[in-house]
């Protein structure tokens, strides 16, 4: 014994290294998934939403929410309620429901002009554009009904 601490000939196995926490990793990937999620949502809930021509409505002799009773060609549609002449019900007419690519049993909110054959959906007057016709929702009737009474208004 020379006082002198013994030395192993085996070599000493070394701590284990600490791995750094996944933790934030985690964490920011968990924030990026749900904010996709909601934005997603959004976009899917507030996309398009429906925007009325405010020269067609008011060019219009008459506005009316109708069922596409028949194939479009045919041009049969059931009138549920009508704005401008405050009558018009039952079964009418409609002379151009192809073009508006419509389809049949869909209810939509239509600006109509008198035609030869009945009525025919009231020209938009944009570049290359097909007859303008806007699926029924709360959101449409309220827009048609501002409009309206805007030109109410001012008359």
């Amino acid at each position: 014994m020379t006082g002198q601490p013994a030395v192993s000939p085996l070599p000493q196995p070394e701590a284990p290294a600490s791995r750094p926490s996944r933790a934030p990793l985690v964490f920011a990937g968990t924030l990026t998934v749900i904010w996709c999620a909601i934005l997603i949502g959004m976009a899917l809930l507030t996309a398009n939403p429906v925007t009325l021509n405010r020269d067609q409505i008011l060019r219009a002799d008459l506005v009316i929410i109708g069922t596409v009773e028949s194939e479009p060609a045919q041009g049969e549609v059931s009138v549920s309620r009508e704005w401008k002449k405050n009558g018009l019900k039952g079964k009418i007419h409609v002379e151009n429901l192809e073009e508006a690519k419509i389809r049949r049993g869909a209810t939509y909110l239509m600006p109509l002009s008198h035609a030869t054959t009945g009525y025919r959906v009231t020209e938009a007057r944009l570049a290359n554009s097909a007859p303008l016709v806007y699926p029924e929702t709360p959101a449409a009737i309220e827009q048609l009904e501002e409009i309206l009474a805007d030109r109410a208004d001012k008359n």
